[in-house]
């Protein structure tokens, strides 16, 4: 059966989709952006920004009862790839010793004119510490 996942805590979205479905034991969310989801804006600075797609993330996992351990990939969206480094930096502060596949990858642009953008794909396992 498909769930969509919504939260308040993470940003309404842009257009016509979910910030996240399951089907399967498997979550899929949609692309995150750094808008804080309190003001519907773009926040300021990249690493603030690289904060905020991380807290959306968390914010729509936590709607399914998941964490940031759930997650099995993530793609990440580059509009400098000379971010790649800093976003790093935010990213592994959030995973710890978490390591999902990955993949990074440079783009013209993202809405709202965002500097980043990530989506992941997660999955609903039995006994699994959920601690971040």
């Amino acid at each position: 059966m498909k769930k969509v996942l919504e939260s308040s805590h993470a940003p309404a979205p842009l257009g016509h989709y979910s910030q996240g479905i399951e089907i399967n034991n498997t979550i899929y969310l949609s692309g995150q952006i750094g808008i804080n989801p309190e003001t519907n804006f773009l926040v300021e600075n990249l690493t603030a920004e690289a904060d905020q797609i991380m807290n959306n993330i968390k914010a729509v996992l936590e709607s399914a009862n998941l964490s940031l351990v759930n997650i099995v990939k993530v793609t990440i969206y580059l509009k400098n790839m000379d971010n790649f480094q800093m976003f790093n930096e935010v990213y592994a502060r959030y995973m710890k010793d978490n390591r999902p596949s990955r993949s990074c990858i440079a783009v013209a642009g993202l809405p709202k004119d965002a500097n980043i953008e990530v989506d992941v794909i997660a999955v609903r396992f039995e006994n699994c510490d959920i601690t971040d």
